[in-house]
């Protein structure tokens, strides 16, 4: 009886769960992960240019 070669099985990477907050414009102002918690911020100058961001830091 010919039985086929196991597959190659690697396991895949856990799901990383992050949601978007739009201001009234549609434009992402932040970013959160699945607890909740901050994980980017995007300010806007008038005309839309991105103020540089600087990394969040946790106290």
């Amino acid at each position: 009886m010919w039985t086929a070669p196991a597959p190659d099985v690697t396991p895949t990477p856990l799901q990383v769960v992050e949601y978007y907050h739009l201001d009234a414009i549609g434009s992402v102002r932040a970013v959160t992960d699945a607890q909740g918690q901050v994980i980017a911020r995007h300010d806007f100058l008038p005309f839309g240019e991105e103020l540089l961001a600087l990394p969040l830091v946790e106290d």
